[in-house]
């Protein structure tokens, strides 16, 4: 299935290491990078908030080795509006 800016998804199966597996990376990197030196947060809306800044780091200043230490938002270029409405791609 097609999304904005030409971006695909697909569901994973259960135990599939190839996809499976970012998943769990992410989660390793949430735990060791984050998670550990968090206190305790009151509610979800500051759990929310916590993981949001995360997220903004990890994607916007936090390099990364698959990227040969570039930032996931120096390699996305969102698609133009002329390609499709409302920036989706044609099928």
């Amino acid at each position: 299935m097609r999304r904005k800016n030409g971006i695909e998804y697909a569901l994973t199966r259960f135990r599939h290491p190839t996809t499976t597996g970012k998943i769990e990376s992410w989660h390793q990197t949430l735990q060791q990078e984050w998670l550990q030196d968090q206190p305790p947060c009151p509610d979800i809306e500051a759990a929310q908030a916590m993981v949001d800044a995360f997220r903004e780091e990890y994607n916007t200043r936090r390099p990364h080795k698959s990227l040969d230490s570039a930032t996931p938002t120096s390699r996305f270029h969102p698609v133009a509006a002329e390609r499709g409405e409302g920036g989706l791609l044609p099928l």
